[in-house]
């Protein structure tokens, strides 16, 4: 399944209404975000979920709870989180902090009673954000009639969004009014905020509403470098084996939540939700690599700042990297001295094939007087100063030269490596 097919695999069973799946920056536990009054008073809650079977079927799986749920303890806010024992594959699964952004193309998924007596119960409907309400709920309107009656049961379940990415807006609480008050298809839905309320008053009981690899690199040391394109399977099992093993030794010093708190969304260009995304940190941790690769000291986070003068990664979403230009130029490129690199990884552009801006088209490209672009002092004339790259640029500089590969052994590849890498972007 792909695009807002796959929402199912987020929305779960929770007693007699519905819940959302979502991995926090844990390795041993996942959430179900719901609303308070689905699990409150119950001794015991089920909470089941849906899957497709190989044969098409459906079947359904309890998931195991761990504990007893957490509610906001504000009364006003019908927020509860419960901790179940890890499912995999929840990661790219992203917070939308302001819906008020953009405001349409969101969809309410979840479980309602209406459809209880069919094998398959799952509904989700199209959904407009519509205002802000008291105590911080926000209102929107579905895409269509519906009835009160239609979607009880789907109280608790997920406000979900698909660009490319897949986002989590909010939790449903319930339709803003019932049939004979209003018939407008308007339902209540809570932010994110009111569960980040839950988990800072747990007194480390939980952990944040962030996907696991913020903080840690180690779940995406199998992610970097795929090169699938080296047709011989032992020299790119040995080249990918040496650049995981000098992530690994990186993992230590090195973490999302750690480069965040030093830099925040500074190197995320066109939409600052991305700075969760799953590419931006594969796409960091390869550039990392490539800089340990070529010194003799441990990289530490002190040592981040004089790296970006020379290698400042740059991350945006767009169909092509070149629509990013407008973005790139005129992002805070101050801290790259002059003949530094600014890195650019794209979210809907991974495997361009041109990796590098050449100095002639540049000015073609470029629609930023330099007079308005945030450069270094030593810097006059940025396109000719600075090169513009792909982090693309390092698989495909890999790839093309995997002959040189060809009689490589695990004594020697460390040293093959850092020859054939040298001068990809700045040294």
């Amino acid at each position: 399944m792909v695009g807002i097919a796959k929402f199912r695999n987020f929305i779960v069973k929770v007693g007699d209404g519905s819940g959302c799946l979502f991995q926090p920056m844990s390795e041993d536990y996942s959430y179900v975000l719901t609303a308070k009054h689905v699990v409150d008073g119950h001794d015991s809650i089920k909470i089941e979920r849906e899957i497709f079977e190989d044969d098409g079927k459906i079947s359904s799986i309890e998931l195991e709870i761990i504990g007893q749920p957490y509610f906001n303890s504000d009364k006003n806010k019908d927020a509860a989180i419960i901790k179940i024992k890890r499912v995999d594959d929840l990661d790219f699964l992203l917070r939308i902090d302001d819906p008020s952004e953009n405001l349409e193309n969101y969809y309410i998924c979840g479980y309602p009673e209406s459809r209880s007596d069919n094998n398959d119960g799952y509904r989700q409907d199209k959904l407009t954000v519509s205002h802000p309400k008291e105590y911080g709920y926000i209102e929107a309107e579905i895409g269509k009639f519906i009835t009160y009656k239609e979607v009880v049961g789907q109280s608790g379940g997920g406000i979900l969004k698909y660009d490319g990415s897949y986002l989590l807006a909010g939790i449903q609480k319930k339709m803003s009014e019932k049939d004979e008050n209003e018939t407008l298809s308007k339902i209540d839905f809570m932010p994110l905020s009111f569960f980040d309320e839950i988990i800072e008053k747990s007194q480390g009981a939980l952990t944040k509403l962030y996907p696991s690899y913020i903080a840690s690199f180690t779940n995406l040391i199998n992610k970097i470098f795929p090169l699938e394109d080296i047709p011989i399977e032992k020299t790119r099992d040995l080249i990918k084996s040496e650049l995981q093993e000098v992530a690994r030794e990186l993992c230590s010093e090195f973490t999302p939540e750690r480069i965040l708190k030093k830099y925040e969304d500074s190197f995320v260009l066109n939409d600052k939700k991305l700075v969760n995304s799953e590419y931006l940190w594969i796409s960091f941790l390869e550039l990392l690599v490539l800089n340990q690769i070529h010194t003799e000291d441990k990289i530490t986070l002190e040592m981040l700042s004089n790296l970006r003068k020379k290698n400042k990664l740059l991350f945006g979403k767009a169909n092509k990297w070149a629509d990013l230009a407008e973005s790139i130029f005129k992002a805070d490129l101050s801290e790259v001295e002059k003949g530094g690199c600014v890195v650019v990884a794209v979210l809907g552009d991974p495997t361009p094939t041109l990796t590098e801006w050449s100095k002639d088209i540049i000015p073609d490209i470029c629609k930023v007087s330099i007079k308005g672009m945030t450069i270094h002092s030593t810097i006059t004339n940025p396109f000719e100063e600075l090169t513009f790259k792909h982090i693309y640029a390092i698989h495909k500089h890999i790839i093309d030269n995997c002959h040189s590969f060809a009689k490589a052994n695990s004594i020697d590849i460390s040293d093959i490596l850092k020859k054939q890498t040298h001068g990809i972007f700045a040294p």
